[in-house]
């Protein structure tokens, strides 16, 4: 009985582990995508931005504050994830947008990419999220914000 709960066990975190190694392959086209349409970094951050923000309800100038409600970190944790995933800021950078130093932006992105791989849901929604800046990537789509999203991310750099 004991061997059938572990074989159980291991059958989900082999699924999980497809479903992280298919999130994997989605960044890679996705990175490739954008590199075809020479966007420049700040569209991409702000399409990331909106889209995170839209999904958990919160708005950008919440997310820079210095609240460590979950509800706060969360969004601003998978924001800082993407920013450095899909458009390839550094640590520095990143943590410099919300106000906090490089140390801190790694441990949130880590904190993400655990999370994704002990959390099936959140993993579902990580997907979503990044299925969603995707397609607005496609179409050129913008959600709407009333926040001043352009003065969060430096401005003026081009992917290399």
């Amino acid at each position: 009985m004991n061997i059938k709960l572990e074989i159980e066990r291991l059958e989900k975190r082999k699924a999980m582990l497809r479903r992280f190694q298919k999130l994997t392959q989605e960044v890679t086209l996705l990175e490739s995508t954008i590199k075809k349409n020479n966007q420049t970094l700040d569209e991409l951050d702000e399409r990331i931005q909106m889209v995170v923000c839209h999904d958990f309800g919160k708005d950008i100038s919440d997310l820079c504050d210095n609240c460590r409600r979950e509800d706060i970190v969360t969004p601003r944790s998978v924001i800082m994830y993407f920013l450095r995933t899909l458009s390839r800021h550094s640590l520095h950078e990143v943590g410099r947008a919300f106000k906090r130093n490089h140390g801190t932006a790694m441990h949130a992105i880590r904190r993400v990419e655990d999370r994704m791989a002990t959390d099936p849901k959140f993993l579902d929604r990580i997907t979503g999220l990044r299925l969603s800046i995707s397609s607005q990537s496609k179409n050129g789509d913008k959600l709407t914000n009333d926040s001043n999203l352009a003065t969060l991310i430096p401005q003026n750099k081009n992917i290399p």
